[in-house]
């Protein structure tokens, strides 16, 4: 059995311009270290029920059924009748919350379901064998709804969760990076995306990118330099890294290199705003340095 879980992440897309710091959210996949065999059962098949008294009722393995059929509605609507009878069946909640994490339906996703149901699990269940499970994905989401709102409100209430979990998982060190960096707390945020690891080569982009930003908040334009490099080297069709890096380099006045930097973002997408603006500035700079010669 493996010994990783694929679980949802909120993936910091950090897009800087030469006068303003700009962070985006979006969803992504990283993974989740198990801790025991007992916790790997229980990861490997999110419908095992830990209250056996609930375990057999027909609504709940209905919705079992549905869920592993991918037939999502259906198992939402058996949930729901499940908790109508059992307000108190955390399992049913988790199910559910799960559901909404995975299931894109025909109007969207709806990440907001999930914490509620997860919220729901956390309170009837805090000491139950998926809590780690449930406030991670929890504070996750709370993460993008304080950042895109700008409501430190969330952002407490998800480092609250997150240091209640394995600090060695690098999930919850990036989660607690990206509240550290926006509390501008850049130390704290340094060391928090410095310690984290296990990531796949597709998802480390995300720590370097992170890194970078700190490091260029801090004003250590050469540091951030190198993680912007390192961003660029594992994935070159990252438009946010090459941006940033020709932040760095304008930081250092390297113009030239900056302005090549802005280019190689632009090509990637033309349209890309931040980036737009910043080949704008280096160009009027440089003509205005060349001028002054």
């Amino acid at each position: 059995m493996k010994n990783f879980k694929l679980v949802m992440w909120l993936l910091i897309v950090i897009s800087t311009t030469i006068f303003s710091i700009s962070v985006y959210s979006i969803y992504t996949l990283v993974k989740e270290k198990q801790q025991t065999t007992e916790v790997l059962k229980y990861a490997s098949d999110v419908t095992i029920d830990e209250e056996k008294e609930f375990a057999k009722d027909l609504n709940y393995l209905n919705a079992v059924n549905e869920y592993r059929a991918k037939k999502y509605s259906s198992a939402i609507l058996e949930l729901n009748e499940e908790i109508k009878k059992y307000p108190q069946h955390a399992q049913a909640y988790y199910l559910l919350g799960k559901i909404y994490e995975e299931a894109i339906f025909n109007d969207g996703v709806y990440y907001s379901r999930m914490a509620d149901n997860y919220e729901k699990y956390i309170q009837i269940k805090p000491r139950g064998k998926r809590i780690n499970d449930a406030k991670l994905k929890a504070a996750q989401y709370y993460i993008y709804i304080g950042l895109s709102r700008k409501t430190p409100l969330y952002l407490d209430k998800a480092e609250n969760y997150l240091k209640a979990l394995d600090q060695s998982d690098s999930a919850v060190r990036m989660s607690l990076g990206a509240i550290y960096l926006d509390k501008q707390s850049y130390e704290q945020a340094i060391a928090e995306f410095e310690k984290s690891t296990n990531f796949s080569i597709s998802e480390i982009k995300l720590k370097y990118n992170s890194l970078g930003l700190a490091y260029l908040k801090r004003g250590d334009y050469a540091k951030a330099e190198n993680a912007f490099e390192i961003a660029i080297i594992i994935n070159p069709q990252s438009k946010y890294a090459h941006n940033n890096l020709g932040v760095a380099y304008v930081k250092q006045g390297k113009l030239m290199a900056a302005q090549h930097q802005f280019l190689e973002a632009l090509k990637l997408d033309p349209a890309y705003r931040k980036a737009q603006i910043n080949k704008i500035w280096t160009d009027n700079e440089i003509r205005r340095k060349k001028v002054v010669r």
